[in-house]
This record gives structure tokens, sequence and C-alpha cells, in this order.
């Protein structure tokens, strides 16, 4: 069952962001504190009308786990159920579903400024972002790249960090049951967005809101 098993696979990245990616680090900034970055992840659900909650206390995540697990046992290639749960970000429609357990810190921020991606892109097209997702391999990792490069904007303006040229190539190698040529793509323009960033140039939604909140703290305002 061929197109059974991709739609498992494009399930498994579906909205699905994998753990924060080697970065190189530079000085932190004032703007990354427990208490700040708790801050910044209250603004980013209030501007782009998010809802984070946790796998664990999901049903509906529980349920998706326990399928994972008979799937990847089946040698399908999706998480396994304990991965699933604690491993990995998802977002469905407008709620940000993140590892059970996660405090708030670094790690948490980083899986959040992709995830709020999909859900801006949600917001922009309700109707065929979740079906074009699913369907294209192609549209799927358009819709990865531009979620990921919120998040390559976001970390830089937040720590000074930028991804690996590892960490780029192996964006969306594994679990979206996307080809060859579209993970290429996703790739390139991953590489364009870091190089980009890295020149002060911020232009995804998620990036440009990381820079108002930055400036609204600098400003006294928040």
């Amino acid at each position: 069952m061929p197109d059974a098993l991709d739609t498992l696979r494009a399930l498994a990245g579906a909205f699905t962001t994998h753990p924060e990616p080697t970065t190189m680090s530079s000085d932190p900034t004032d703007h990354t504190s427990p208490d700040a970055l708790a801050d910044l992840e209250a603004f980013l659900c209030r501007r782009f009308k998010a809802h984070v909650t946790e796998k664990g206390d999901s049903t509906i995540m529980r349920g998706v786990a326990a399928a994972f697990g008979v799937a990847s046992m089946l040698g399908v290639g999706v998480p396994s159920s304990a991965d699933f749960l604690t491993r990995f970000a998802t977002t469905l429609g407008p709620v940000v579903f993140l590892p059970s357990g996660m405090p708030k810190g670094k790690r948490r921020t980083m899986l959040l400024l992709h995830e709020i991606g999909h859900v801006e892109g949600f917001w922009s097209e309700p109707l065929f972002y979740p079906r074009a997702y699913l369907q294209s391999g192609e549209k799927r990792a358009g819709f990865e790249a531009q979620a990921e490069r919120g998040r390559i904007e976001g970390a830089f303006l937040l720590f000074g960090d930028l991804p690996t040229a590892d960490a780029v190539r192996a964006f969306m190698e594994h679990g979206y049951a996307c080809d060859a040529p579209d993970i290429t793509l996703a790739q390139q323009l991953l590489d364009i967005a870091a190089t980009a960033a890295a020149s002060g140039v911020v232009s995804s939604p998620v990036g440009l809101a990381v820079r108002d909140w930055r400036l609204a703290r600098e400003r006294g305002q928040r």
C-alpha cells in the first residue's frame, strides 16, 4: 500500500519539528532568560492566535503516538511512541503540541519558533494549508522551509545562532515523505535563509515578530 505508507510518513512529519538542530553559538543576549523566553512565547501566541499545550495532555496525541508505535515496529519510517511524545513538537491547525515535560528555555523556544510558523501558515489559508501539506511533497517541503526560516531568523535574533552546514543538509531527510528534488529545494531555501539572517535580513512573519518583541523590550514597552 504505497499510498497509505506515504500518507503515514507525511503524518509523521505533518507540522512536526525534529529536535533542535546543531548550531554555532555566540554570546547570549539579555533576551534569553527563562522569564524573557516565557514572555516571548506568550507574545507569539497572541500575535499568531496559537495555543500551546503538551502532548501528554492530549488524547489525540496519545492516540497518534500509539499508532506510530505500531507502525514503527512494522518498519514504517515514523518515530516510536516514546520519541513522538517526548522528542518532537507537532502542530495541528492553531494548536502546538510540545513534547511532554518540556520546561521553559532555549530548546522549547527553538521548537516553538518553527511550530508557530505552521500556525501562521494555517491561518493564512486554513482550508488549503492542511490539505496541501498532506497531499503534496513539494508543498510540504516549501511549508517546512518557510517555518524553518522563521526559526533560523528568530534563533539568530535571540541567541546569535545559525544552523551548521550539516544541519541544513540534514533538514527533511527523514520522516517527511518527500522526493529528493523537493528536499534539495528546501535545503537550498534554508541555506539562503541562513545567509540572509547572518546579514541582518529578516523577512518571515515569525522572524519579524521576534524582532518586534525585542525592540519593544529594549524600549521598555514589555
